[in-house]
C-alpha cells in the first residue's frame, strides 16, 4: 500500500464516512496524487539506482566512466553489446596492467567477443642455453596429432622462426613484439533435447542420426565454461568453438581411464556444463558411455560402427559414437536399438537470428499488440496437463480447440520442447483466424506456479509464457485463412522452425507476422495468394525461403532478416516477388527482388533489384548490384564508389566491390555472415558505421574500434596486438 492510501485510511473515520457518503472524491483525488508520487519515487529509486555501474540504466554508463577516466568507446545501440562490464572492470585492469590476462580480460569486455590472448614471442623457435632451458620450445611431433590439429591457431605449441611482418597490418605473427589477440565472431546456442534426424536410404539395420533435425551436417560447438577469475587465460572449453574430434576423444578416454584407476572421474565437456548429452527413451546416457569418433564414411557399403564394450570400473558399456565435426550419432552394434533418441548439443550462429532459444520477450509482447490473452494451449511431447488447461501431442490437434473456440478471441499456442513434429497444417487442419481474432504460436515454455486457492497444488496461468529455450521443428506446410469480411484477423508465428512452405489462403486476414522463424531455405517459403485485401506482411529477424505475394495485399515490412532463393543462394533466382509496396531494413537479401515501390535501408541486395515505380520511395545506405531499378539511391554502394572515376577505375570498383560472405549454405555456422575479406565500404557502410545487410545491429566495426582504442592503454610499451578472428 502506497503512502498515500495509508494516509487515507488514517483520516478520522468521519472524513471518511462523509467522503464515502459523496461518492469517494476525496480518495480520488489522493489516487491521482499517488500517481504522480510514484513517478516520483521510480525517479529517485532510478537515481539511486544509477549511482552504481551494476545497476545503472545504459545510459548512466559512460558519466560513470567518465569519473574513471574511461575514453573513446563506441556508443552501443540499445539491445547491442554494452560498455558496462569495461566499466566496472576498470580498476582491475589498471591493477594488473600490461599482463595478457588482463588485455584478455579487456578485450572481452570492450567487445562482447570471446577472445584468447596468446604472446607470439612464446612461440618463436630459438637457440637455448643450457642455465634456461626451456622443454616447451622444440621441434614439431609428427606423431602428435592433436599438436598438427592445433597449428596456426591459438592453442598451438609449435615452435616457429621469425616473421618480420607486422602484426596491424600485414598480419605477420611470430616475432618478438607480437601478442595475438584470437576472436570468435560466432555464438554458441544451446539446444535441449532434440529429436534428431535418421539418416535415410540404408536397409544394414544400422541406426544413424544428424544431430540437427532437418538432416545437415552441421558442427557441434562446444558450450563455453564459465572463468572464475580474472588471471586466468581462456581455454579452448572456455570458447564457443566448433567441438574438435580429437578433444572429445581425449577428454572421454581420460574420463574412462580415471574411471577404471578408481579415480575421480571428470569431464571438460560432458560435466557440470556438458556440451552434448544422447538420452535414450528419457534416460541421459553417462560420458563413459559414449565414443568420439569419425562417420564421414557411414555411406560407405561396409562401413560398420565399433562395437559395444564393457567400461572398466563402470557397470556400463559404450553405446554411441560421436563425430562433433559433421554433427552425426550411430548406435554402437550389439546395443538394444532403443525406442526413443533425443539430444542436448549447441550449434553456432551469427547473432539472434531465425529459430533459436534464445530470448524473444520483447518480440513476443510486440507480436500480441497489448491485447490480453484470452485463451492458451501447451503441445508438448514431455507436457503433462495440471488440472484442465488444453495440453496437446501435436500442433494438429491444438489448431483444432483453437478454430472451435468463439470468437473474439486472442489466443497462444506454445509449444513447449525443441522436439520434431511430422505434421501438415493444411487441409482439414488449416488454421482459421476469425474477424477482431489474433493467434500466435510461439516456441515457449508454459511454467507452473503455485494454486493459491488450493495450498501444495501447482497450476498454469492463462497468459504466462517464458518464450526462451524450445526450438520446435515443424516438418510440414503450414496454411491460414481470414475469415470473415470485417475486422480481419491476425497470426503470428514465433521462434520455430519450418521445413515447408507457410501459406495464406484466399480470405481476409489482417496481418501475418512472422518473428524469429526460419522458414528453412530450399523448402517452400511464404506465399499468398489471391485474396487478403490490406493484408500487411511482417518478417522480423527470420531466415526466410523465397517471399511471393499477392497484389492485393497492402505492404511488405522485412527487417534484420535473412531473404534466401533457395537452400545454395543463387543469386539469380528470385527471393522477393510482390507487387504490393516494399519496407525492407537491414536485410541480406541472397537472390532478386520484384516489388512494385521499395524503400530500403541499410540492406545487401545480392541479386539484381526490379521497382515498378522507381519514382516513389529511397534505398539508403545499400549494396545494390549493377543492372538494378531502383528509386532513387542515397549513398549506396557501388554508387558512392563509382562517383567520378573514370571508366577503367570502375571496371576494377565493380570486380572488387562485391559482398563476401562466410557461407552462402544454410546450416553452416557462418551463414550469410560476411567473410573477412569483404570490402569496408560494405563491411562498415550502414548509416552509423556497421555493415551492411541482417547482422548490422552487432555493430561489428565500433567493436573493433573499441578494442583497439582501449588497447592503446593498456598494450605495453614496446608490444603490438593484433586481432586475428577464428570465426
Amino acid at each position: 500500500m502506497s503512502q498515500l492510501v495509508a494516509l487515507y485510511e488514517l483520516l478520522p473515520a468521519i472524513y471518511r464516512i462523509r467522503d464515502a457518503e459523496r461518492g469517494e472524491p476525496l480518495r480520488a483525488l489522493l489516487r491521482v496524487i499517488e500517481g504522480e508520487l510514484r513517478l516520483v519515487e521510480e525517479d529517485i529509486a532510478g537515481l539511486y539506482d544509477s549511482l552504481f555501474i551494476e545497476t545503472c540504466d545504459e545510459w548512466a554508463v559512460p558519466y560513470i566512466g567518465d569519473l574513471l577516466g574511461v575514453r573513446g568507446l563506441h556508443a552501443a545501440r540499445p539491445g547491442g553489446f554494452s560498455r558496462r562490464a569495461y566499466v566496472a572492470n576498470t580498476l582491475a585492469y589498471r591493477r594488473a596492467k600490461g599482463t595478457a590476462a588482463v588485455l584478455e580480460q579487456l578485450a572481452r569486455d570492450s567487445t562482447g567477443w570471446p577472445v584468447r590472448v596468446v604472446e607470439l614471442f612464446q612461440r618463436l623457435a630459438t637457440t637455448q642455453h643450457i642455465n634456461h632451458a626451456r622443454p616447451h620450445s622444440s621441434s614439431v611431433d609428427l606423431r602428435d596429432t592433436n599438436t598438427l590439429e592445433l597449428l596456426g591457431g591459438p592453442f598451438e605449441r609449435a615452435q616457429h622462426s621469425g616473421d618480420v611482418r607486422r602484426i596491424a597490418a600485414w598480419r605477420g605473427r611470430y616475432n618478438i613484439p607480437n601478442l595475438g589477440l584470437f576472436v570468435w565472431r560466432l555464438q554458441a546456442y544451446p539446444l535441449e533435447r532434440v529429436t534428431p534426424r535418421a539418416a535415410a536410404g540404408f536397409d544394414d539395420g544400422l541406426l544413424r542420426f544428424s544431430f540437427n533435425p532437418l538432416g545437415l551436417d552441421a558442427p557441434l560447438f562446444s558450450r563455453p565454461q564459465s572463468e572464475q577469475e580474472l588471471p586466468h587465460l581462456a581455454e579452448e572449453h572456455n570458447l564457443p568453438a566448433p567441438l574438435r574430434r580429437r578433444a572429445l576423444h581425449e577428454d572421454l578416454e581420460a574420463y574412462r581411464a580415471a574411471l577404471a584407476a578408481g579415480a575421480t572421474a571428470r569431464s571438460l565437456y560432458l560435466g557440470a556444463q556438458p556440451t552434448l548429452r544422447v538420452f535414450f527413451d528419457g534416460a541421459p546416457l553417462q560420458p563413459e558411455q559414449i565414443l568420439a569418433g569419425h562417420l564421414e564414411g557411414w555411406g560407405d557399403p561396409q562401413w560398420r560402427p565399433p562395437a559395444s564394450r564393457p567400461v572398466p570400473g563402470s557397470d556400463r558399456a559404450t553405446l554411441v559414437a560421436v563425430d562433433p565435426e559433421l554433427g552425426r550419432l550411430a548406435v554402437l552394434r550389439g546395443v538394444a536399438p532403443p525406442g526413443r533418441i533425443e539430444l542436448s548439443y549447441s550449434y553456432g550462429s551469427s547473432a539472434d537470428i531465425g529459430g533459436g532459444p534464445y530470448d524473444r520477450g520483447q518480440a513476443v509482447a510486440a507480436a500480441l499488440e497489448g491485447r490480453p490473452i484470452t485463451w492458451q494451449a501447451g503441445v508438448g511431447q514431455r507436457l503433462a496437463a495440471l488440472g484442465d488447461e488444453p495440453i496437446f501431442a501435436t500442433l494438429q490437434a491444438a489448431v483444432a480447440a483453437w478454430n472451435a473456440q468463439p470468437a473474439p478471441k486472442v489466443g497462444v499456442i506454445a509449444v513447449t520442447d525443441s522436439a520434431t513434429y511430422a505434421e501438415n497444417l493444411t487441409g482439414a487442419s488449416v488454421i482459421e483466424v476469425p474477424p477482431a481474432c489474433l493467434l500466435l504460436i510461439v516456441a515457449a515454455g508454459w511454467p507452473t506456479v503455485a494454486n493459491p486457492a488450493i495450498p501444495g497444488q501447482l497450476q498454469r496461468v492463462v497468459g504466462q509464457l517464458t518464450p526462451v529455450g524450445p526450438r520446435p521443428l515443424l516438418d510440414g506446410d503450414v496454411s491460414v485463412r481470414g475469415t470473415g469480411a470485417l475486422n480481419p484477423g491476425a497470426l503470428a508465428i514465433s521462434g520455430l522452425l519450418v521445413a515447408g512452405q507457410l501459406r495464406c489462403l484466399d480470405g481476409n486476414l489482417g496481418r501475418l507476422r512472422v518473428d524469429h522463424c526460419t522458414l528453412v531455405p530450399g523448402e517452400g517459403g511464404l506465399r499468398v495468394t489471391v485474396g487478403n485485401q490490406g493484408l500487411v506482411v511482417s518478417v522480423e529477424a527470420s531466415i526466410c525461403d523465397r517471399i511471393e505475394l499477392a497484389a492485393s495485399i497492402a505492404a511488405l515490412r522485412i527487417g534484420d532478416s535473412i531473404i534466401s532463393s533457395g537452400a545454395q543462394s543463387d543469386a539469380g533466382m528470385p527471393a522477393i516477388s510482390t507487387d504490393a509496396p516494399a519496407q525492407i531494413e537491414r536485410t541480406t537479401v541472397l537472390g532478386t527482388v520484384a516489388a512494385r515501390s521499395l524503400e530500403a535501408d541499410g540492406c545487401i541486395f545480392a541479386g539484381r533489384v526490379r521497382v515498378e515505380r522507381a519514382q516513389a520511395g529511397c534505398v539508403r545506405f545499400s549494396y545494390v548490384p549493377e543492372g538494378s531499378r531502383t528509386p532513387r539511391r542515397y549513398r549506396c554502394q557501388p554508387d558512392l564508389a563509382l562517383e567520378g572515376r573514370s571508366a577503367a577505375e570502375q571496371g576494377v570498383i565493380l570486380a572488387s566491390l562485391t559482398p563476401v560472405f562466410t557461407s552462402l549454405a544454410y546450416g553452416r555456422p557462418g551463414y550469410a555472415q560476411l567473410g573477412l575479406a569483404c570490402p569496408a565500404a560494405i563491411a562498415a557502410g550502414a548509416e552509423d558505421g556497421s555493415e551492411m545487410g541482417a547482422f548490422s545491429s552487432l555493430q561489428q566495426p565500433q567493436r573493433l574500434a573499441n578494442l583497439r582504442a582501449a588497447l592503446d592503454e593498456y598494450l605495453p610499451l614496446g608490444l603490438e596486438a593484433g586481432v586475428i578472428f577464428e570465426s
